[in-house]
């Protein structure tokens, strides 16, 4: 049965309103050139087929590699008992959306990795500030309704990753409220202590913003906030804490974790010493060990939110994270779709996939709980047709795909501002309280329902939704391989604007021809000689077409024919010597 993976929040740090990040500066301008190890500069139109050719990776891949993700907030997700709020027990009723454990049903979406955003104890809504890392957060349940979900999950063949946030904690958790007392209590070397705040401190991404703050005998340090106070990792106690919460979720069958801010553990003074320091790396190694000694293929799976070069120090060998998020790609994907020029997106792929290699290393996204939603990100770019585009590029392109819940039906944010805008209820059928809760209203007002069209029973059995295409690409991924272990090849499609790339893989390669402009093109013909060299491409198949020409051959060329704006084609391959 394959497996399916899910991600349980299980700590405090990424994203409410009191802890809003902005990234780092990410890829480098569209028309600045780029080198790619020993591959040619890269450029942003008609790049030559040579330019970016990454052959598929040999040797086994982690068991996450072929996976999709959908990140989850249990408290929009489903309310199982009326009160409007979401939790466990409601996610555990609808697991079958997600994936009913058969690969043989396109009955349910064939998720393989769900990550939910904190469930520990918390006195905020956004959970990201912990109070207790060992239990459950009663609006969401007990530890008994985590049971519950794992054991649900099993008979699914799903497994259970949970986001452990470790850079902080709460002001309130018991571990700061007793380093505050007194200069000599045991815990005050748990965080990071001063008698006056040193000078040349602010945050990496907002410098005139406090880091050190003031309390009771001295000030203590938060990078995020003075409500998430940083722990010190320096501390042996501390490191041996935090690996013993680990071994406390993994021997009760979590796979992994999500892992928040990895960035931050170990600050050895002010500005660049804030992040990636040396001291982190070690951190990481020291934490990865002690956690595959409980489950040696446990998934560290990072947030290590800064460009791929960095982010690639982190996973490269495995033995600190054995993945991390592809910021770079996001925001090149986003401004790409946005502006209708992709070939920034493109350069990001080349970067990363020859900087990291090995499938699985690497997790792509468009949209995550810190991010606009895609349709308000786009603004007046969205259509339909756009968002379509863009869920064939996350699918097909390199790397494990991790979808933000509604993303599949095209859901934008709500009215609310800054990160609650982003997680509206999610919206199960037509009813008035869109499926969500058979009670009370949400718990974020009923003003942040979504429109009715946009839910999951307006759109189940509508073969040109969104979410079909979500059902129909996600399968392609599992029927084809060279779109999880395949290579990646730049294509060169004779017209300036258009995408065009290969995934190589055997004798079954995957291409794939868009169209992200905002003007239609004719006669688009597709060099293939790049990819058959001395082989014969015997035939075409088409995967998923939203261009009105059928693909065909033509010599060495694959002709797709019209090409309106923000349509594509996806074909396979068949090669033979």
């Amino acid at each position: 049965m394959r497996a399916v993976v899910v991600v349980l929040g299980l700590a405090a740090a990424a994203c409410s309103t009191t802890r809003t990040r902005l990234p780092v500066p990410l890829s480098p301008p569209a028309d600045v050139p780029l080198r790619v190890v020993d591959v040619a500069p890269l450029r942003p139109s008609r790049p030559p087929a040579t330019d970016c050719s990454i052959a598929p990776a040999l040797g086994p891949s982690p068991w996450w590699a072929d996976s999709v993700g959908y990140e989850v907030f249990v408290r929009s997700f489903r309310d199982s008992d009326g009160d409007g709020v979401g939790d466990l027990a409601g996610l555990s009723e609808k697991l079958d959306y997600l994936n009913d454990g058969d690969p043989a049903t396109d009955t349910d979406l064939g998720i393989g990795l769900l990550w939910l955003m904190p469930v520990t104890r918390s006195p905020s809504i956004h959970g990201y500030d912990v109070t207790d890392y060992r239990d459950v957060e009663p609006d969401y349940g007990t530890l008994e309704a985590l049971a519950m979900l794992t054991a649900e999950a099993k008979k699914r063949g799903i497994a259970i990753v949970a986001d452990l946030v470790i850079n902080h904690t709460s002001r309130l958790h018991p571990w700061f409220q007793a380093s505050k007392r007194s200069p000599s209590d045991p815990k005050r070397g748990w965080y990071r202590w001063l008698e006056h705040p040193p000078s040349g401190w602010g945050q990496p991404w907002s410098t005139g913003t406090p880091v050190w703050h003031p309390a009771k005998d001295g000030v203590y340090y938060g990078v995020f906030s003075p409500d998430m106070p940083d722990l010190d990792f320096t501390n042996a106690e501390v490191r041996a804490e935090i690996a013993d919460i680990a071994r406390f979720w993994l021997e009760r069958g979590l796979a992994g974790f999500r892992l928040d801010a990895a960035r931050y553990l170990v600050e050895t003074g002010p500005g660049a010493a804030q992040a990636d320091t040396p001291e982190t790396h070690a951190t990481w190694r020291e934490l990865g060990a002690a956690m595959r000694t409980t489950r040696a293929d446990a998934l560290l799976l990072g947030e290590v939110w800064t460009a791929t070069t960095t982010v690639a120090t982190y996973v490269s060998d495995g033995a600190e994270l054995s993945a991390a998020f592809d910021f770079d790609r996001a925001e090149a994907l986003r401004t790409g779709l946005r502006t209708g020029a992709l070939s920034a997106w493109l350069a990001a792929i080349c970067r990363a996939t020859a900087l990291v290699p090995t499938p699985g290393r690497l997790f792509t996204f468009a949209t995550n709980h810190d991010l606009e939603r895609l349709p308000t990100a786009l603004g007046a770019s969205t259509s339909p047709a756009l968002l379509r585009l863009a869920a064939v590029l996350a699918l097909t392109s390199p790397g494990t795909p991790m979808l933000y819940y509604g993303e599949e039906l095209g859901l934008p944010n709500g009215p609310r501002a800054g990160d609650l805008g982003a997680r509206l209820p999610m919206p199960w059928d037509t009813s008035p309280t869109r499926g969500f809760s058979t009670g009370a209203a949400p718990w974020s007002g009923a003003d942040t329902l979504a429109p009715a069209e946009l839910s999951v029973g307006a759109q189940w059995a509508e073969p040109t939704s969104l979410l079909s295409l979500h059902r129909r690409l996600i399968r392609l991924r599992r029927a084809h391989p060279a779109l999880t272990a395949g290579g990646f090849r730049r294509l060169d499609a004779g017209a300036q604007g258009l995408v065009a790339y290969e995934r190589p893989h055997g004798t079954r390669p995957v291409v794939v021809v868009a169209n992200p402009t905002r003007t239609s093109i004719q006669d688009v013909r597709v060099d293939l000689a790049p990819i058959l060299n001395s082989a014969l491409a015997s035939t075409v198949h088409a995967l998923e077409v939203s261009a009105p020409d059928a693909p065909r051959l033509e010599g060495a060329l694959l002709v797709v024919g019209h090409l309106p704006p923000a349509t594509y084609s996806v074909v396979e391959l068949s090669l033979a010597p």
